[in-house]
């Protein structure tokens, strides 16, 4: 039907973005762990993992992914360690992964050539976007604006390009050690760790407006942006900690306390509850026509909420009557979750994708 949007419609049983985990590889003890986001109930989920480089998360697919220095290794595994394989073996330069869930691709660098490649979720169809790079330490996608953003260290800038690698340009230059970034699309901000003066900061995404947001007691490793509650997480790879603050760098914390072995790589994730509470008896349809949310529910009224990937809530809105409509003309293309619930229960969850 003309003006139907592509519709990706899964009913999943639990509400939005209730649990958080933290990943992290530790090198000298060869262990990828999995902890809750306050750094409790620590689980190693793989063992023998010699010199894990990067750990990225792919929320969609409740995967974790990470890569193996030296031996040019690219792995993932369920959330709970469970289903542990190889997707892709690129050589030894294979450095830093970022995933983007939605469009089903792998993004990654090869240092040593100065490439950045991409390939499919499996591993396949493996083809090079960008050449010519310098040492690339930091990689993130706008997945927003349909950017691929990245940091090189020994050129002291960050570039920006479109996804398939076309239109390539420099955002900011300094002369710094930059190491991670990473990207803030809810307030268009780029957060980076600057190794030259053991500090996060960032700019804006146009790079203007540079500001200091952390002061480092240790060597600053990866970081990571928690969109949800406005909290930045960093890895102070030599002391073995995992440190969060807010955004503007008050309230720092140590979540996670390592006393053997370095952090070298680490992700946060955002992962439904396992047990909630439904209204049985019904069977509520959501779908759309005309760029529109339709919702058709034998109970009312109801509330419905529209989040988007990072867990940010964009619309909140009450339904009365069996029909209920909402538009979705003011948000971009994308993926995002639809709750619909009625009281204190969540009726159900649907994840959806607008073109």
């Amino acid at each position: 039907m003309k003006g139907i949007l592509s519709i990706l419609l899964v009913l999943v049983s639990m509400p939005v973005f209730s649990q958080s985990y933290i990943f992290f590889g530790n090198q000298e003890m060869q262990t990828l762990t999995r902890t809750d986001i306050s750094g409790d109930n620590k689980i190693v989920l793989s063992y023998g993992e010699y010199k894990i480089r990067r750990v990225k998360v792919d929320d969609i697919h409740q995967k974790v992914y990470w890569t193996l220095a030296d031996y040019g290794v690219l792995k993932r595994a369920n959330f709970d360690g469970s289903g542990e394989e190889i997707v892709l073996q690129a050589g030894p330069e294979l450095d830093l992964v970022e995933i983007d869930e939605a469009a089903g691709k792998i993004y990654f660098t090869e240092n040593g050539a100065g490439n950045i490649k991409i390939c499919n979720l499996n591993g396949t169809n493996v083809h090079t976007i960008i050449s010519g790079t310098g040492l690339v330490l930091g990689l993130d996608i706008d997945k927003v604006h349909n950017y691929l953003y990245w940091s090189e260290a020994d050129s002291h800038l960050i570039r920006r390009s479109d996804l398939d690698g076309d239109n390539v340009v420099t955002v900011f230059t300094a002369n710094l050690n930059l190491f991670d970034m990473q990207l803030d699309t809810d307030h268009n901000m780029i957060y980076f760790n600057n190794r030259t003066n053991n500090k996060i900061q960032r700019i804006d995404n146009l790079g203007n407006n540079l500001s200091d947001i952390i002061t480092a007691n240790g060597v600053i490793g990866p970081i990571s942006v928690d969109f949800t509650n406005e909290e930045i997480y960093w890895a102070e790879t030599q002391n073995g900690t995992i440190r969060k603050a807010n955004l503007d760098g008050s309230g720092i914390t140590t979540i996670v306390n390592e006393p053997y072995g370095m952090i070298s790589g680490f992700d946060i994730s955002m992962l439904p509850s396992a047990n909630p509470e439904y209204i049985s008896g019904h069977t509520p349809l959501i779908y759309y026509s005309g760029n529109r949310i339709i919702i058709k529910n034998n109970i009312s009224p109801a509330d419905v909420e529209v989040y988007s990937l990072t867990g940010k809530l964009l619309i909140d809105k009450n339904v009365s009557g069996q029909t209920g409509n909402i538009a979705l003309s003011s948000l971009p293309s994308g993926i995002y979750f639809v709750k619909l619930i009625s009281g204190d229960s969540i009726i159900c969850t649907k994840k959806i994708m607008k073109n």
